[in-house]
């Protein structure tokens, strides 16, 4: 199955209630914090290869970590409370399995008409298939049980954790793993990019949190109002 160190030892997870974002934050969801003056400015942008990789229902690449936490904060603005956050690993999981234990939250076999990544490299037997070699609209394909759009693939996502080479030690609650001053992030779900084995439900990666990607965008979480 291609299991990596960094994805053990396996740890009993306490799962709060919460709600995610079907999909993965857009480039018009990032400008409308941009024109409403809540986030800085589209270094992101600038920084992807095309213009057409940039249009309003394709998933925002190239972003920081710290600008990502800054659309976060935009949301809060907008709110009572700061009920907006980004996704803990262990939720992340959570939220990307929808109740599997399989490789995928498709089974044991992710195809092209399922998700967007390498189908050019096959998985435990899976057929070749097509690969777009860039991102692809969010909600492209179909959703998991959950109803989220792209958790494996398309791009892959910041979460609140920093960076840990793997889960020992870990036990208990869902919350994200912090440290001060940490520079390296936790990000999930493999990209447009990965070939099958880094798209698992399981895969973990990290990336410095002020670097950007092609292949990295993010999506939110949110609290249940309180009683």
């Amino acid at each position: 199955d291609q299991r990596k160190p960094t994805e053990g030892p396996q740890w009993k997870v306490e799962v709060g209630l919460f709600a995610a974002s079907a999909t993965e934050v857009t480039w018009a969801q990032l400008d409308a914090c941009i024109d409403a003056g809540g986030c800085a400015g589209n270094k992101a942008r600038a920084e992807t290869r095309s213009q057409e990789w940039t249009k309003g229902p394709l998933p925002v690449v190239n972003i920081t970590w710290p600008e990502a936490m800054e659309y976060v904060s935009w949301l809060n603005s907008q709110v009572e409370g700061e009920p907006y956050r980004l996704l803990s690993e262990a939720e992340w999981e959570y939220a990307a399995r929808a109740g599997t234990t399989t490789a995928f939250n498709t089974g044991d076999t992710l195809s092209d008409t399922q998700a967007n990544f390498n189908a050019g490299v096959v998985y435990n037997g899976s057929a070749k298939g097509t690969w777009p070699r860039r991102p692809m609209p969010v909600a492209h394909y179909a959703a998991n049980a959950f109803g989220l759009f792209d958790m494996h693939g398309n791009v892959a996502e910041w979460v609140a954790d920093c960076w840990f080479h793997d889960y020992v030690g870990r036990f208990g609650e869902a919350a994200a793993e912090d440290k001060a001053g940490c520079r390296t992030r936790a990000v999930r779900g493999g990209s447009w990019e990965k070939v099958p084995s880094y798209v698992r439900s399981a895969t973990r990666d990290s990336y410095p949190d002020v670097g950007r990607d092609d292949a990295i965008g993010f999506r939110v979480a949110r609290d249940p109002d309180p009683a």
